[in-house]
Formats: C-alpha cells, sequence, structure tokens
C-alpha cells in the first residue's frame, strides 16, 4: 500500500508529465539514427511548439511551492514542540490542571493567613493591607473574616462616639431619611439603622415619608 507522500510524488511526476505535453503539443520529434553505445535512436526535434519555454518557468515555480510548503510544515512542528509540554510517566492532562489549580489555592490559602496575621495580631489597618498586597478592599475584608471565623476570633463591631450617635438621632428626628444620611455621614445603611434602633427611635413608615413630602 503506497503512503501519503508517495502518493504526492506520483501525482507531482504525472503533473509534470501532463504539462510537458500541453506545453509541447505541437513540437514534431522525428528518428535520426540509432546509436549502438547508447542502445537507443536520439530523437532530433525539427519543430519546436512556442509554449516550450514555459515548461523551465512551470518547473521553477513548482519547486519554490515545494520549498515553501516544507518551510511551513517545519515551522509548525517547531512551534508544536515548544508550546507542548510534555506530560511525566504516568500523568494525565487532568491531574496537571488538578496540580495548576492546588497551587492557585496555595497561593490564596498563604494570602488570606497573611492578610489575617497582619490584622489581628500587628493591628495593621484595612487600607494599609490593601496597599500592601495590591488587592481590593472586598477581597481583604473577606480574608479577615474568614481568618477570624477559621481561628475562632469574635469580631466586634466599630463602636461610634456619642457626637456622631447623636447626629445620626437629631437629622433622622428632623426628617433626613437614612440614605441621605449615608451619603452626609459616609456611613453604611445598617449601621445608621442599628443606632436608630439602639436608642429606641421609631422608625418611619412609607405611608409617612410620603406625607412627610407631601406636606
Amino acid at each position: 500500500m503506497k503512503t501519503f507522500e508517495q502518493k504526492q510524488l506520483i501525482e507531482r511526476a504525472q503533473m509534470i508529465v501532463d504539462k510537458y505535453n500541453e506545453y509541447n503539443i505541437n513540437t514534431v520529434e522525428v528518428t535520426k539514427s540509432y546509436n549502438p553505445k547508447m542502445k537507443l535512436r536520439i530523437l532530433q526535434k525539427i519543430i519546436i511548439d512556442q509554449n516550450a519555454y514555459k515548461m523551465s518557468s512551470f518547473l521553477s515555480d513548482l519547486n519554490y511551492e515545494r520549498r515553501t510548503e516544507e518551510k511551513r510544515i517545519k515551522r509548525e512542528r517547531a512551534s508544536v514542540r515548544k508550546t507542548k509540554q510534555p506530560n511525566l510517566p504516568g500523568q494525565s492532562k487532568n491531574n496537571i490542571n488538578k496540580q495548576r489549580l492546588r497551587v492557585k489555592l496555595e497561593d490564596v490559602s498563604s494570602l488570606y493567613y497573611r492578610i489575617g496575621n497582619d490584622y489581628f495580631n500587628h493591628k495593621m489597618e484595612i487600607g494599609d493591607i490593601v496597599k500592601k498586597y495590591n488587592t481590593t478592599l472586598h477581597s481583604v475584608r473577606q480574608f479577615v473574616y474568614k481568618y477570624a471565623r477559621k481561628n475562632g476570633i469574635v469580631m466586634k463591631r466599630k463602636e461610634l462616639d456619642s457626637t456622631k450617635v447623636n447626629e445620626i438621632v437629631v437629622l433622622y428626628i428632623s426628617g433626613m431619611s437614612i440614605c441621605e444620611m449615608e451619603k452626609k455621614l459616609k456611613l453604611s445603611h445598617r449601621t445608621i439603622k442599628k443606632v436608630l434602633v439602639d436608642n429606641n427611635i421609631e422608625m418611619r413608615t412609607h405611608h409617612s415619608r410620603l406625607s412627610r413630602t407631601k406636606n
């Protein structure tokens, strides 16, 4: 059974023969004499087709295409060898992906431990930790809470001073909404609501807010 390369060579040779016959269709050859040393008859072309000269350019173009194709195949094989990472004996692609994922998880766990250690043991502020590790505020808070849960640390809420508490109560009684106080005092909705509940301030309902705005 012929291989793919052998079939390509046969097709290429047949292409050359067909082109030769095409370009020399009007060429006339006659037998001149018999050469006993070469043991063949010498053919003399008495009429040459005008398109016969195209055969040389056709062969040169064919060789150029073959060389460029070989170079392309070499480049592709070289790029595959560079990018392909061979698996170790007894190691599949899934195991390699699991190892990479395990490395990422180990990096995250070490980062959460360092952030928690800086916050609880070194008494660093969250803003300083964000700058130190070049991460987001949300990630730092998540790591701090995770560290506290893992180590059984009870986190206390930051208590507001009496002046801030009085300001919240006065503003709410005067008619300012919680959303407006959030923007003005730079506090969360939950903190403001907790202060009002702790001071026994009756919360306004939606209907009371509407009636107040109409008046």
